[in-house]
């Protein structure tokens, strides 16, 4: 289901509505997926943002929803990763 989300042609930055309810999904879903899951999860979500031009303010939502999803991944007490994954990217975020 993530990866229909996150691969979906309707993702993009300009749909909000979609953006926002997409990513908010990925959030509820993704305790079920194993680490190599949430691993392409991460992946797919920062090149979504990445991806975006230049920094937009009208897409300060859809970033800001990526980030929380990136945070919930990153958080130590969710235990999506190993605990070996390097703490120095965690703080980058």
């Amino acid at each position: 289901m993530c990866d229909a989300l996150l691969a979906s042609e309707h993702l993009r930055p300009h749909k909000s509505d979609f953006w926002l309810a997409a990513f908010r999904l990925v959030r509820k879903i993704i305790g079920g997926v194993d680490y190599k899951g949430v691993r392409e999860i991460m992946k797919h979500s920062i090149e979504k943002v990445t991806a975006m031009a230049a920094p937009d303010p009208a897409l300060e939502p859809q970033v800001q929803v990526v980030r929380e999803l990136l945070n919930y991944i990153f958080d130590r007490n969710a235990a999506l990763l190993p605990g070996s994954f390097p703490d120095f990217l965690l703080k980058n975020i």
